[in-house]
């Protein structure tokens, strides 16, 4: 698999891959904003995993001071349980070191077992904090 960094002529082929991973819905557009700001921010960017010119996996990443922030982590389907998670994680660390950070992290949904079982695995502990929330689009 090649990693680069998102281009503006990917954009469709990224929000159609995000369709697949199951990030978009009808009445969601955050992960198009979400790119469109990550494409367009000095401290975060959006990498691509490809294989014979087909995105399978992509990964979004920024950065705040030293604190690298994943969102966005997504296999095709249909090539799960390949390494390829493990790969995309892999760059997203290194994009978040050679920018000085120094810590890495991200949400999981506390149910989530798989997820949080892949993270450890990578080497990510539960971090011993709450988040807190407040919907300002007026849903529940």
């Amino acid at each position: 698999m090649i990693v680069s960094e998102v281009a503006a002529a990917d954009t469709e082929a990224v929000l159609r891959f995000w369709v697949n991973c199951g990030f978009l819905e009808s009445e969601n557009d955050e992960p198009g904003r979400d790119l469109q700001s990550a494409m367009e921010a000095d401290d975060a960017t959006v990498l691509l995993g490809r294989i014979a010119d087909e995105i399978c996996a992509t990964v979004m990443v920024d950065l705040e001071g030293r604190v690298g922030m994943v969102h966005y982590l997504g296999v095709d389907p249909s090539r799960r349980k390949q390494g390829l998670g493990r790969q995309m994680m892999d760059a997203a660390e290194h994009w978040v070191q050679d920018r000085g950070g120094r810590i890495l992290q991200l949400l999981v949904d506390a149910d989530n077992l798989g997820a949080l079982r892949f993270y450890e695995q990578l080497g990510l502990f539960r971090a011993p904090v709450i988040t807190m929330a407040k919907r300002l689009d007026g849903r529940t």
